[in-house]
């Protein structure tokens, strides 16, 4: 009778301990599973009782690689314990990765009757890791993909990173430069040299370039420099890019009789080199055009959404004249950017593709930005552009696609600084970094700030019910959802795993209008969504900072955090 009270006491023990427990034979056959791997597994003991744990629960891939651990294990007969990760197979076809703790299984007299295992399931580690490498991957593949010379130096100009290209061209492995003086490695001097636009950089903390001729790579480039900060604002370093423009100065040296011309074009040229506003780089190029080659009736467009969208047009060209284009449009912008080959035309009968807005234009230019969209000119007059009209558009065109590139490569970059990967909203980091700004400025200009802390409901078992793949839909749904239902000057926090923060900047007892509102399109989501097959609810508590009050940031936040975990609890929600 005692020993089978120790033995219900012992697998309701097993049961309770979150972790899946399973007992072999010396064949492999399964004697005992507790209720938590049942559940998991989404089997009935009856249906797995005397089955071969290999061959019903274990991948095929690695099947027999396991079965031979198991084979040594059992051979070895001696009570030793071996740890291992493997993946195992729900009957929904659901994988698990569990982290294993196993030994063998023996009777009073020593002999070797099985093994007991214990395994923790370790799938959002695991998937976890899968993600950050592929990040990182994708990151080097972005990073080592452009055809700049890249790299990141800190305050004391030590290479810290650089790019593939830049390497390569310099004749060393990546990882021999890292933490070398790039003055040394790649100027070959002791200090560094008097262009150098890092040292303006170190004094004033601001975007520099210039253009220099480094032998060690390829002669003529265009040095860019961007200060870059730790989370607390700090000068670390500084994002250094050089690209090759020894075709640029060779234009340069061919068009020597147009050196009027040319020496205007190199000052938009370092215009657009410093400029880091996509639509004020629009502005500049067409400005360029009129100035230099006196466009007098032009327009750029740039692909958005499936289209060629008009983003900067001359002063003298009317509004009506320059419209938005399918990209599935035959024309000849939709050309111009699938080939990347400019057309010029002396009248409109050399070009069929041609659509003009105005029957009184007779010639024209269309050239491609890159991969980025179309510049088109035209006149009232045949034959109006030669030769050197296009080679200087050309070469305008390409100043402008290589700020493009940099403008959005250093977006990017401070994108992945301050954005959470999964939703796409700012991370915590982000957070830190504004919070005081915002509450000084709130104090300067006398307006409160309004916290809302979001918590979805139920998360852990919508991760442990539906998988993680699913979870992290909802994590992108509830994110995109807070997003439409604020200002674009408020911020949207992913404050922790399935936690959300709303900063509302310059409110007035808002944000229960907000917090109604976002109820209610929780409520409209949850009805028209098929996304996600379940109702998805959150739990919210509001915060005021104001001027007047002797609070901290971190004081309110607490504030808010406890009246979202009331509200948890008015739910009857227990877990996170």
């Amino acid at each position: 009778m005692k020993d089978a009270i120790n033995e219900e006491s012992a697998r309701r023990f097993l049961d309770l301990v979150g972790v899946l427990f399973v007992v072999l034979d010396t064949a492999g056959r399964l004697t005992f599973i507790n209720e938590y791997g049942l559940h998991l597994l989404g089997y009935e003991e009856e249906e797995v009782l005397g089955k071969n744990w290999f061959d019903t629960f274990i991948p095929e891939s690695s099947r027999e690689d396991l079965r031979s651990v198991f084979v040594r294990l059992i051979a070895q007969g001696n009570g030793s314990l071996q740890d291992y990760d493997n993946t195992i197979v729900a009957k929904n076809g659901e994988e698990y990765t569990f982290a294993w703790h196993n030994t063998l299984l023996q009777d009073k007299n020593g002999v070797v009757r099985g093994t007991i295992s214990s395994g923790t399931d370790i799938s959002a580690r695991v998937q976890a890791e899968k993600e950050i490498v592929r990040a990182r991957e994708e990151w080097e593949k972005t990073f080592n993909s452009i055809p700049d010379y890249i790299c990141v130096i800190d305050t004391e100009f030590r290479i810290k990173r650089l790019n593939q290209r830049m390497a390569d061209k310099l004749g060393y492995k990546a990882e021999d430069l890292l933490d070398t003086h790039c003055y040394q490695c790649v100027h070959e001097m002791d200090h560094p040299p008097e262009f150098c636009p890092n040292v303006r950089l170190l004094e004033d903390s601001r975007e520099h370039s210039t253009t220099a001729f480094e032998q060690r790579l390829g002669g003529n480039v265009l040095i860019s420099v961007s200060p870059m900060y730790d989370e607390h604002g700090k000068l670390i370093g500084s994002l250094h890019m050089a690209r090759d423009i020894n075709e640029l100065v060779s234009a340069e040296e061919r068009i020597r009789q147009s050196a009027q011309k040319l020496e205007r074009l190199h000052d938009a040229a370092n215009r657009l080199g410093v400029c880091d506003q996509e639509d004020r780089l629009y502005g500049l190029t067409v400005e360029a055009a009129q100035e230099i080659l006196e466009f007098d009736l032009c327009s750029l467009d740039i692909v958005q959404g499936g289209k060629l969208v008009v983003k900067a047009t001359s002063v003298d060209l009317p509004p009506e004249y320059s419209q938005e284009t399918s990209l599935d449009e035959e024309n000849l912008a939709t050309k111009t950017l699938r080939t990347g080959v400019t057309t010029v035309f002396g009248s409109l009968d050399e070009v069929p593709d041609a659509k003009p807005t105005d029957v009184s234009f007779q010639s024209g230019i269309s050239a491609p930005i890159g991969a980025f969209g179309v510049f088109q000119a035209v006149s009232i007059e045949e034959n109006a552009f030669t030769g050197e009209d296009v080679r200087l558009l050309e070469l305008l065109l390409k100043y402008t696609t290589q700020a493009i590139e940099r403008i959005r490569l250093q977006q990017q970059l401070r994108d992945q600084a301050m954005r959470d990967p999964l939703t796409n909203v700012y991370n915590r980091r982000y957070f830190n970094q504004v919070i005081e700004r915002e509450i000084g400025r709130s104090k300067r200009y006398d307006h409160p700030i309004g916290f809302l802390m979001i918590d979805v409901d139920h998360f852990k078992h919508i991760n442990d019910t539906y998988g993680h793949q699913t979870g992290d839909l909802v994590l992108k749904a509830v994110a995109n959802l807070l997003i439409e239902q604020v200002r674009d000057t408020d911020l949207v926090v992913r404050y922790g795993g399935d936690e959300f923060l709303l900063v509302l900047i310059e409110t007035n007892g808002e944000t229960d209008t907000v917090m109604h509102r976002i109820q209610e399109a929780v409520e409209e989501r949850n009805r028209t969504n098929e996304l996600i097959p379940f109702p998805v609810t959150l739990s919210i508590g509001s915060a005021h900072w104001s001027p007047e009050l002797n609070q901290t940031a971190e004081e309110i936040l607490a504030e808010a955090d406890k009246l979202m975990y009331a509200e948890k609890r008015s739910k009857g929600e227990r877990e996170r």
